[in-house]
């Protein structure tokens, strides 16, 4: 097998993993991304040595290296979709101050009692 074929390979492979990976985030599998993630750098060791020969890439590898490009970009919008809505969530849970508890500011120095942020969005009287 050539360097290309091998390239071909492990881009494959590679692409596959980031399905895997796409399953594991939305399912919220820790583990499962963890498991991918091991993968991936093992792969991409190989195919970095694989790379430092020199040879120009084939139109298949080009194409295949575009590819897991763009599931790689589909995976961390997920990703960050993910975190943004759990951010979210913990700031809607959590207030922003607790006026008998806090007595500091955001910027870690001593608040006035009547100049404390206001209470989360949950803890608002309707």
């Amino acid at each position: 097998m050539n360097t290309a074929q091998e390239q071909a390979n492990i881009l494959r492979l590679l692409i596959e993993i980031s399905y895997d990976k796409r399953l594991a985030i939305t399912r919220d599998d820790m583990d499962g991304l963890r498991a991918c993630t091991e993968r991936e750098i093992t792969l991409v060791g190989k195919l970095n040595s694989l790379t430092k020969g020199g040879d120009v890439p084939t139109d298949e590898v080009i194409a295949l290296a575009r590819e897991l490009k763009q599931r790689n970009v589909l995976n961390d919008d997920l990703i960050n979709t993910h975190l943004e809505f759990v951010n979210t969530m913990i700031e809607l849970l959590t207030p922003d101050s607790d006026p008998l508890n806090n007595f500091y500011g955001g910027d870690g120095k001593s608040v006035e009692r009547g100049s404390a942020k206001r209470p989360g969005i949950l803890d608002l009287s309707v």
